[in-house]
């Protein structure tokens, strides 16, 4: 799967909250999921930020990639990659209900579905992220 940091101007981070029916409902996650047969992991991220915030994003790369132990059967790997937000108006879709910007503050009294996502939020806030350029000549959105 594919998962995003999206970063506005100031350097918080979006988030949001998974509808109340999905796995882990009611807790809140980094925008993004899964990789449809024949996408590119590029065409993904823009594909499930819109559908989920509304927002288009400019990606900068690759900062991590991370598993999720979902349960005893389920494991997920995930690219996370993260961009900046190209516009200010969001709105909630898809598996998600709302929406919010987090800060280093902010972000120590979040209830996130996914430990991954915390620990990837830890980094950026503690700034020991390190970032792959995605080479766009081989990655085509």
């Amino acid at each position: 799967g594919i998962t995003i940091l999206i970063r506005s101007p100031e350097g918080r981070i979006l988030i949001g909250r998974r509808r109340r029916t999905t796995r882990f409902g009611n807790t809140w996650c980094l925008p993004g999921g899964y990789i449809e047969y024949e996408e590119s992991f590029i065409a993904t991220a823009h594909r499930e930020v819109l559908e989920e915030t509304g927002l288009e994003v400019r990606i900068s790369g690759i900062v991590n990639v991370v598993s999720n132990q979902l349960d005893g059967i389920h494991h997920t790997l995930v690219i996370v990659l993260i961009g900046d937000a190209l516009g200010e108006q969001f709105r909630p879709g898809d598996d998600l209900t709302a929406l919010k910007w987090i800060d280093r503050t902010s972000h120590c009294d979040i209830n996130y579905g996914f430990e991954a996502d915390k620990r990837i939020i830890d980094c950026y806030f503690a700034g020991t992220l390190a970032m792959l350029p995605i080479d766009t000549r081989i990655e085509q959105r």
